[in-house]
């Protein structure tokens, strides 16, 4: 259940759909995030872990969430959701900062995202020291051997402020009146 909360808020937030509003400046529309991927080896072996490192020298402004699908070859890789780690640039997961993650969408398709629920401010400082932003560390698992080959499908990020913790707090505790209202209608 808390997985599909924070895939729902991570996406919503990312898609730009707008529902929260955004408090203080309004965040830029979605922009083409250039990524950089750098696998820890380049050939494999059947058995070998392979780390896929994920960065983005910016946009140039404060990065606030991205939605990123990378492509993979599944017949010599696969992917571990379970030990994907995502960087600290848009704030700390643990410590509920930010919201992210990290699924295979189809064979040898693999989407990851992240929004941040820092401010901007909080932004600014995390992201001072500038680019490039370590943005996850993939997982793989080789099931054959040969060259580990990835492509980047999609990148897009969100700059400019996004949604502040309150705003989240509010619209999850709309949610359940809502519904309650929804069957008392239908019940009267």
């Amino acid at each position: 259940m808390t997985t599909l909360l924070h895939r729902t808020l991570a996406l919503l937030a990312v898609s730009g759909l707008g529902l929260l509003g955004a408090s203080g400046a309004e965040a830029d529309p979605l922009n083409p995030l250039p990524i950089t991927t750098t696998p820890s080896e380049t050939t494999v072996t059947s058995g070998d872990t392979l780390m896929l490192d994920i960065s983005t020298p910016g946009l140039g402004t404060t990065l606030g969430a991205f939605d990123i699908t990378i492509s993979y070859d599944p017949t010599l890789l696969s992917f571990n959701a379970a030990a994907t780690n995502f960087g600290t640039s848009l704030g700390d997961t643990t410590l509920f900062e930010a919201i992210a993650f990290a699924q295979g969408t189809s064979p040898g398709s693999i989407e990851i995202a992240e929004t941040s629920l820092l401010s901007t401010d909080d932004l600014a400082s995390l992201q001072a020291g500038g680019p490039p932003f370590d943005l996850a560390d993939l997982s793989f698992t080789a099931l054959g051997s040969g060259p580990a080959d990835f492509e980047v499908v999609s990148a897009v990020g969100v700059t400019g402020n996004v949604p502040e913790p309150a705003s989240w707090s509010l619209l999850l505790a709309g949610l359940p009146l809502v519904a309650a209202l929804r069957r008392r209608q239908r019940r009267g």
